[in-house]
């Protein structure tokens, strides 16, 4: 194998190698410039790959994820026995004894804030894609999409009695949704700017909320 000049970009390297394991394009020529080249820049490299057809799409693969993305939260469950992750590429599960990976939730979408429900049963996870998603830890299940948000949501949490969930978001929104069937209770609005952070009181009768536009609000809330 030719080695490469040591001016070649890392990210072009990177690139190529990634290439060159999906099976379905081929052989990969990648064209690497010497110093007395006059044809090209000697600090480039041109990938040269096949035409892929429609019918080799399906067998695409990633080959290898490399780190956690940009982790946004960190919580643990009631028990202590596992703490999520919530990145910019989904969530990741944690046995806190062993530290070993026990899953990961490919959400498709940045992920910027976690919740467990107070009973451990249930994760709910917010984001980029403007939804609110509640997931069966015991199940590994999705079981409900919540719909509403104009925009990112940027954090929600668990009343204390579990039965309610306060999700805020990029909309300058707060929405209060039933934690068992998912469905929208009530939009507060008064915000003048995205809402940053929502939080129960320990009574779950007052749920203050945090903006960028500079303002706490606190509201009443029907029950726990």
């Amino acid at each position: 194998m030719h080695s490469l000049p040591k001016r070649i970009k890392p990210s072009i390297l990177v690139a190529a190698l990634l290439v060159a394991g999906l099976s379905a394009c081929g052989p990969i020529a990648i064209i690497v410039p010497t110093p007395s080249s006059t044809s090209l820049p000697t600090t480039t490299a041109t990938l040269l790959l096949p035409v892929i057809s429609p019918s080799e799409v399906v067998e695409l693969t990633q080959l290898a994820r490399w780190g956690k993305g940009i982790v946004n939260e960190v919580v643990w469950s009631p028990d202590g026995k596992t703490f999520a992750v919530a990145s910019s590429l989904g969530i990741y599960l944690y046995d806190t004894q062993t530290l070993e990976q026990l899953c990961f939730i490919d959400t498709g979408a940045w992920i910027s804030s976690v919740a467990f429900s107070p009973d451990g049963r249930t994760l709910a996870f917010g984001g980029r894609d403007a939804t609110v998603r509640l997931w069966d830890v015991d199940t590994g299940h999705l079981w409900h999409t919540l719909e509403g948000h104009i925009g990112w949501v940027r954090s929600i949490a668990f009343s204390p009695a579990g039965l309610t969930l306060a999700s805020g978001g990029l909309d300058a929104t707060v929405r209060l949704w039933d934690a068992d069937t998912g469905r929208l209770l009530h939009t507060l609005e008064g915000h003048t700017g995205w809402v940053r952070s929502v939080a129960f009181s320990p009574d779950g009768r007052m749920l203050a909320s945090g903006s960028a536009d500079g303002t706490v609000r606190l509201w009443g809330v029907a029950g726990p």
